[in-house]
């Protein structure tokens, strides 16, 4: 049987949540790039014309869900430093 303490738990976690953080902020390095703005310019952009251009659609759809996802890992690695964890 394998012991797994509390400590190795959370030094796991963090290095997950550290992984997605680069994840997510490199893919939205790369849509800021390609679109020469940060993502707030290019919805209101996107969101401002008649005529839809389905490439920038799906771009915008896949920048909004790592922009989230950003937001949420930031926000758990915001916990674990402050110790704001329950293990359930």
């Amino acid at each position: 049987m394998t012991t797994i303490d509390l400590s190795s738990i959370k030094t796991f976690y963090q290095a997950n949540i550290l992984y997605e953080l680069h994840n997510a902020s490199e893919k939205i390095r790369l849509f800021e790039i390609k679109y020469g703005c940060h993502f707030d310019a290019f919805e209101k952009k996107i969101k401002s014309r008649e005529e839809e251009h389905f490439t920038e659609w799906d771009d915008y759809i896949e920048w909004k869900a790592y922009t989230a996802a950003y937001l949420f890992y930031l926000s758990s690695k915001k916990d674990i430093e402050n110790g704001n964890i329950k293990v359930a």
